[in-house]
């Protein structure tokens, strides 16, 4: 029987957004992440995971918490709620589940806001105090401006200033008009420096892991072996796991 191939398990990288507005973005930053290897995770897709049985918003939620990468992009749509008492969107709270778990070391954050609905709001506020109703396709310019506020931290900002304490972290907020401005972004935050290195480690180890599963074709405690008997792949020093010890030998290669 030939050999399946094997679920590429790279980087997980979540894209919150509405999504009848951001229908054609979301679809080409799916295909540019796994074209590099990594696993994306969009609601509306028929690969998301989640179980028959979850919630819809908790299933999203979970998926952050487990992410690496967190891409929000905010335009003029409000979405659905997720707490309408407390006017508190399902993309919102997104954000606030991202922020709270990259506290712990990830996902890491990159915002973008389009241009487009950025300069209706800053001309709205020019013109006097923000409503709620509909206007220059903003659905409620009031909730919009909170959130973007609420992104860039500007009260924690305020108290760091006066206090001259430690200011917030990750309060990036970036315009864009095109997918080249977001792929600049994703190349200058995701794709340099340490993260680059320990994406390039992830996706290594786990081309090393997937290889030798393929070549598995007896298992017994303790012991994993090839198809040639005589090279044990992982019946060494305490049973570590195939992807234990690949990882190791790809740190060793790459030198990270």
């Amino acid at each position: 029987m030939p050999l399946l191939p094997l679920a590429r398990t790279g980087p997980r990288v979540f894209i919150s957004s509405t999504i009848y507005d951001f229908a054609d973005l979301r679809s080409a930053l799916k295909y540019y992440f796994e074209e590099l290897g990594f696993h994306v995770d969009e609601s509306e897709q028929p690969d998301f995971e989640r179980s028959a049985h979850a919630n819809s918003y908790d299933a999203c939620l979970n998926a952050i918490r487990r992410s690496d990468l967190f891409i929000l992009l905010i335009g003029g749509r409000l979405g659905g709620w997720y707490n309408l008492d407390k006017r508190v969107t399902i993309t919102q709270q997104e954000y606030k589940v991202a922020y709270e778990s990259a506290k712990s070391g990830k996902p890491n954050i990159a915002v973008l806001v389009r241009k487009t609905t950025a300069t209706a709001l800053h001309a709205l506020k020019s013109a006097g105090p923000l409503g709620t109703d509909k206007i220059d396709g903003i659905d409620d310019p009031q909730h919009l401006d909170s959130f973007l506020n609420e992104v860039r931290r500007i009260d924690e900002m305020k108290a760091g200033m006066a206090e001259d304490s430690d200011r917030p972290p990750a309060n990036w907020l970036t315009h864009f008009d095109s997918f080249r401005d977001v792929i600049g972004v994703m190349e200058s935050v995701f794709l340099t420096g340490n993260v680059a290195s320990q994406v390039t480690l992830e996706m290594a180890a786990q081309e090393v892991a997937d290889a030798a599963k393929r070549l598995t074709v007896k298992a017994v405690p303790c012991e994993t072996w090839s198809r040639r008997p005589s090279i044990p792949v992982s019946a060494v020093s305490g049973c570590r796991s195939v992807k234990s010890w690949t990882l190791l030998l790809v740190q060793e290669e790459y030198a990270f």
